[in-house]
């Protein structure tokens, strides 16, 4: 079930501010957990209250704390928790709320953008397909959701967000519409041969009464959202059982991102469509921080028509450019 902020303030905030679904579900998460932590610790009643010596320490608080796995958050987990308080305080100022923040001089955490990403690989694909139980309705719905991370790249707050509506089958491929990615800016992801069978296999299971604005993936009552829409909570128990049931730890969600970057790599796409079909900015970050040296080796004319089909090869490419270099040498000489 999502969250609902607990402090008035937060709820203004979300609402004058209008993110998108993804990030007010994430900052509602954040403000909840520092509201609830400086209550528990120093009495402070609303966000409003806080001052800086409390924030710096819940700040402190967060690079000391741990993953479910016990290891440290990552810095940009750790930004985010940052971000969301700066964000909040700077609005409250802004809305005469305040007249100061207590976070105005405060430094936030650098992201380290060279840390490794882990990454799937096939081999643990394979062996989660094989270690699902097929007669079950949870795990065939489990192994079309893995495919959607894996095959098209889309990270879990995307594969959950999909309607039935934003799903087109083509011939050897599926396009997927992301409406409310991470950075707002609404693209269409190509879902291969391989994950489109698992997808649209699902889908014909299911088709009874959805209409175009019905979840792709619903959960059951006690793990879905206000919608029936499936959740997160209910991803990670997959994992769980997944580990008891085969000793094996298998890669988390965001894991499946870098693994489909690395596909694309393999397969001759080209940086700039990496970056489209990723939801990233076209600035080579977060390729060099998803595939390392890796990155270095792209070559910006490799177009696969397989993945992106409205491209082209590589040969195609080649000669578009070619022509539009020759007409620029044309009006070159015409104007000389």
């Amino acid at each position: 079930m999502a969250q609902t902020p607990t402090d008035p303030m937060v709820i203004e905030f979300l609402d004058d501010r209008c993110y998108s679904d993804g990030q007010t579900t994430n900052y509602t998460s954040i403000l909840n957990m520092m509201g609830a932590w400086l209550r528990s610790e120093f009495g402070v009643a609303s966000l409003l209250d806080a001052d800086k010596a409390q924030c710096a320490a819940w700040i402190a608080h967060r690079t000391a704390s741990k993953s479910k796995t016990g290891a440290p958050i990552s810095s940009s987990t750790l930004r985010k928790s940052w971000q969301a308080a700066h964000d909040f305080y700077l609005w409250a100022v802004e809305a005469d709320e305040i007249d100061r923040s207590p976070m105005k001089l405060m430094k936030g955490p650098k992201v380290v953008e060279n840390t490794a990403v882990r990454m799937g690989d096939r081999d643990d694909f394979d062996r989660f397909s094989t270690s699902i139980d097929r007669r079950r309705y949870e795990d065939r719905r489990a192994l079309a959701v893995m495919a959607c991370m894996a095959f098209a790249g889309l990270r879990v707050s995307e594969v959950l967000a999909l309607n039935v509506g934003d799903v087109t089958f083509e011939s050897n491929f599926a396009k997927l519409y992301i409406a409310d990615p991470k950075n707002g800016k609404a693209r269409t992801v190509t879902l291969v041969r391989e994950g489109m069978v698992m997808l649209r296999r699902w889908m014909t299971e299911r088709n009874g009464s959805m209409s175009e604005h019905a979840p792709v993936f619903t959960g059951s009552k006690a793990t879905n959202d206000i919608d029936g829409r499936l959740t997160y909570s209910c991803i990670s128990s997959w994992f769980d059982r997944y580990r008891d049931r085969t000793g094996h730890d298998l890669p988390p969600c965001h894991a499946w991102r870098r693994f489909a970057a690395h596909e694309m790599v393999q397969a001759g796409i080209d940086q700039v469509h990496i970056e489209t079909m990723m939801g990233w900015k076209h600035d080579g970050k977060m390729i060099a921080r998803y595939l390392g040296d890796k990155a270095e080796a792209l070559a910006h004319d490799a177009v696969l028509a397989a993945l992106d089909p409205e491209g082209g090869p590589a040969d195609r490419a080649r000669q578009r450019r070619a022509d539009r270099n020759a007409r620029h040498r044309g009006r070159n000489l015409r104007s000389a």
